[in-house]
């Protein structure tokens, strides 16, 4: 996912939510502006920045699930994990377009919802592995509780009715308060310190803002209806709100001033944030989808891959790729994957063979099966009697892998 474009649909979307979602009904319907120039302009760029924050949300988003669903270095495994998500997503993103200009209709809008929300859990879980860092995992999972708690109530809703379903009632309302302790849970996806204290001040600014714009009802009530956001606005409803969002807003800044893939992380979460709490129209699925797609990929890349190079390896594709299983899949093989009939091997390791030998195999030997076992954890790759390179997350012993692969390049 380019940063460059998450960063210009965050400000299309951040023009929406101010424009069109937020003053223009203030201006209009309730300090009743009478027509005018600043009237129709507010409109114009509201209306400007919700059809280009759609149109290019879509693309983007549909960008972002071809490259999960066909790339070589997706987290979706080939087969079936690709497949049931290319089931899944496929209609989602014309649906959500056609909703632009027709009504769906409860079961479209309920279909297209649920369908948000397990392509989301596809895409988390299959990337779970490449996550290191705990708080970035249960960070990324906290972000779905929403989500998931607002498509039940609109399950519930649909299937049991409106005037029966308290518990459906209270399940949304839970679904907005969690929606609003994201903005604490999000402080699990800041990357230092010293980032927290940062947005932790300019979470406090916020915070003062919020409160003394929030102490106008009227200007409360626009702004949760702007966020699409049911709950009664108490005092201590509006004190909750207020740190959420001054904590979210905070930690979005920090991440974003942060050059790198922590950069893409805050572009992530404010877009989930923009996108509000009820994901039934078309810029609001494309912004979480885009939004938790940047947010994966960032904490995927958290880590850098430890590298070693023995010899020259040629232009071409490794003849012979061993990656051990369950590690981040770090290059595109060229060769089938066969099994060498070792029990232990063959489920240590995926080793995929474009080599055409006539006799016994010289580098997957009997004496050196065990030492490949035992030091690899990640991808290797071999050009015979030219060079090797290997790939993982952490290389440990590095003079015992360098003279590994020397014994590899030289057979």
């Amino acid at each position: 996912m380019r940063p460059s474009l998450a960063g210009v649909l965050t400000l299309l979307l951040g023009a929406d939510l101010l424009f069109r979602r937020l003053l223009s009904p203030l201006l209009q319907i309730d300090l009743l502006l009478p027509a005018g120039p600043l009237r129709t302009a507010i409109d114009q760029v509201g209306l400007f920045a919700f059809h280009a924050a759609t149109l290019l949300g879509l693309v983007v988003a549909l960008l972002g699930l071809g490259r999960l669903l066909f790339s070589s270095v997706s987290p979706i495994p080939r087969g079936m994990g690709r497949g049931a998500l290319g089931a899944l997503a496929t209609p989602l993103l014309p649906i959500a377009a056609v909703g632009v200009w027709i009504p769906l209709g409860a079961r479209l809008e309920l279909y297209q919802q649920l369908c948000t929300l397990f392509v989301l859990l596809m895409i988390l879980l299959a990337g779970w592995g490449a996550i290191e860092s705990w708080r970035h995992r249960w960070g990324l999972l906290l972000f779905l509780l929403p989500l998931t708690l607002a498509t039940v109530a609109l399950a519930g809703f649909h299937l049991v009715g409106v005037e029966v379903a308290s518990w459906v009632r209270v399940l949304l309302f839970v679904g907005e308060g969690t929606a609003l302790a994201a903005g604490g849970i999000s402080l699990c996806l800041l990357p230092r310190l010293d980032r927290t204290w940062f947005a932790l001040a300019i979470g406090a600014i916020a915070f003062g803002g919020l409160l003394l714009c929030g102490r106008n009802e009227l200007f409360a009530t626009r702004m949760a209806n702007a966020l699409e956001l049911l709950l009664p606005l108490a005092t201590s409803v509006r004190l909750a709100g207020a740190a959420g969002l001054a904590l979210g807003l905070g930690v979005t800044v920090a991440l974003i001033v942060e050059p790198g893939p922590t950069r893409l992380r805050g572009y992530g979460l404010a877009l989930v944030g923009l996108a509000g709490f009820q994901h039934q129209e078309a810029y609001q699925i494309a912004a979480l989808l885009v939004g938790f797609l940047c947010l994966l990929e960032s904490c995927r890349s958290a880590w850098r891959p430890g590298q070693l190079l023995v010899g020259e390896p040629t232009a071409e594709p490794a003849p012979l790729v061993l990656w051990r299983r369950g590690s981040p899949r770090l290059g595109r093989p060229t060769g089938e994957e066969v099994a060498l009939g070792d029990a232990a091997f063959d489920t240590t390791f995926h080793t995929f063979d474009a080599r055409h030998l006539t006799e016994r195999d010289p580098i997957l030997d009997d004496d050196i099966r065990p030492q490949l076992i035992a030091a690899v954890d990640g991808w290797l790759e071999i050009w015979p009697r030219c060079g090797v390179r290997y790939r993982a997350q952490r290389i440990a012993d590095e003079q015992q892998l360098v003279e590994l692969l020397n014994l590899l390049k030289q057979r």
